[in-house]
């Protein structure tokens, strides 16, 4: 005798559970927080050390201070 689909679903989600408890926690909030070095001198926004320089002239832009 195999059960029906409910059976066979709530199994499932009880081993994706216990799978997912076993990574740790998945947010990246606190690694962009850390990325965030650059600030702008004028208004002190920060900005990821991965940004262009066109990220930095367009804030630039927004502010009117060029």
């Amino acid at each position: 005798m195999g059960g029906g689909n409910g059976a066979k679903a709530a199994q499932k989600r009880a081993r994706k559970q216990e799978q997912n408890t076993k990574k740790g926690p998945t947010s990246q909030l606190k690694s962009n927080e850390a990325s965030k070095s650059q600030t702008c001198s004028w208004c002190n926004l920060s900005m990821m050390s991965t940004c262009n320089q066109q990220q930095y002239v367009s804030n630039g832009w927004i502010l009117n201070i060029y």
